[in-house]
């Protein structure tokens, strides 16, 4: 049978014997720098978005609708001069 107390002093001891780890302040710091550049960019890429986005908003999609409104209303004048011209004409 397996001795569980004699297995846990074991890996106790072990254990103790291992050094602690301690942080490297130079690689914290670097990380941290990488890690704030990081969210720089990307702050930078949304509020570009954000730019293109509005001026999407702002620009493109009135100028779409007030052009499609134009073909639409052309269209009924036309129909209505054909309309007017045909019912003009004597039989």
């Amino acid at each position: 049978m397996i001795d569980i107390d004699n297995d846990a002093r074991s890996v106790s001891r072990l254990l103790s014997d291992l050094a602690t780890a301690e942080p490297d302040a130079a690689r914290s710091l670097r990380t941290r720098a990488k890690c704030a550049a990081m969210f720089a960019d990307r702050a930078r890429a949304a509020s570009a978005r954000e730019h293109r986005t509005a001026f999407r908003r702002r620009i493109i999609a009135p100028a779409l609708v007030g052009g499609f409104c134009v073909v639409y209303l052309s269209v009924i004048v036309m129909a209505a001069l054909r309309w007017l011209s045909s019912s003009s004409r004597p039989v």
